[in-house]
């Protein structure tokens, strides 16, 4: 959807069969790209240690490829304005968390995340990517500020 929407202004979407081949291309004659945040599981992914749903989707997929292609950081569009301590839509006192760490947020434990959890172990291993950020992807003016480089959302580091 995000390609479609975005194509009148050069944004190319990528499928997920030539996005390996392509994608450095695209980055250098584009002004942006799209494409499926599911890892290519035959290529990396980890049995998961209880059931068959590997643990590594679409968020993971998107850091794991940005530290690949040698990005400072990820942002991540969502229905919620960012992370917060407890889900905002049950939780109408849920407080924002505008910026935290890996280990910060991991001692939290908190119930429920807007992301993948196991992004949080990606993250804390990553030697290029040195953040992410969790934006609402139904505003759309703050697609537009976070690819500006804006602090729109909630931004989570990596501890180093």
């Amino acid at each position: 959807m995000l390609g479609t929407l975005l194509a009148p202004h050069g944004v190319v979407a990528i499928p997920p069969e030539i996005f390996g081949h392509l994608l450095p291309l695209f980055i250098k004659t584009a002004p942006g790209c799209i494409f499926n945040g599911v890892p290519p599981y035959s290529l990396w992914e980890h049995p998961p240690g209880i059931g068959r749903i590997p643990p590594h989707r679409t968020d993971a997929g998107c850091l794991i490829l940005a530290e690949c292609f040698g990005c400072k950081t990820v942002t991540l569009v969502k229905d919620v304005d960012g992370l917060y301590d407890a889900d905002p839509k049950t939780h109408a006192s849920a407080k924002f968390i505008p910026e935290i760490t890996v280990s910060e947020l991991k001692a939290l434990n908190l119930a429920t995340l807007p992301f993948d959890e196991v992004l949080l172990d990606v993250l804390k291993t990553s030697r290029l990517v040195k953040q992410f950020q969790v934006i609402n992807g139904t505003k759309p003016e703050l697609i537009k500020a976070a690819v500006n480089g804006e602090h729109v959302g909630s931004i989570i580091r990596a501890d180093r």
